[in-house]
């Protein structure tokens, strides 16, 4: 068995961004639509990377930010995998014994070797 590790979270228009799992609107083009959030996206976007606006989930093992979208008057919400719950998805892996990992998807972290790397010293011995 391997367990797999996205490289992506989503962004969704919201009713209250600031609000943990807030309610998700209609999309349209007055909401604007869900965006598949890259992790190379994220690395480089700094609202993603907000002290202010983001959160740890701890049950999900993963992040969450809201902001709000000045195009469409929105507020959005996303969750998303960064370092640390990459990470922690590797280091469950091994505690676990679990036979590897798949990688979905392979390209999203761009120039970011940080995860290849991490991958060399989680699972090479």
């Amino acid at each position: 068995m391997i367990l797999g590790i996205p490289y992506y979270g989503y962004d969704w228009p919201v009713e209250k961004g600031e609000e943990f799992m807030s309610k998700t609107l209609e999309q349209n083009d007055k909401n604007g639509y869900v965006e598949v959030l890259s992790y190379s996206r994220m690395k480089k976007d700094p609202k993603f990377n907000s002290k202010d606006q983001c959160m740890w989930d701890e049950l999900a093992q993963e992040p969450w930010c809201w902001y709000f979208d000045k195009e469409t008057q929105t507020a959005r919400q996303a969750w998303f995998e960064n370092d640390r719950s990459i990470e922690k998805k590797f280091s469950f892996v091994n505690e676990k014994n679990i036979g590897g990992i798949a990688i979905w998807l392979l390209g999203y972290d761009r120039d970011h070797q940080n995860l290849w790397s991490m991958i060399r010293s989680k699972f090479t011995h």
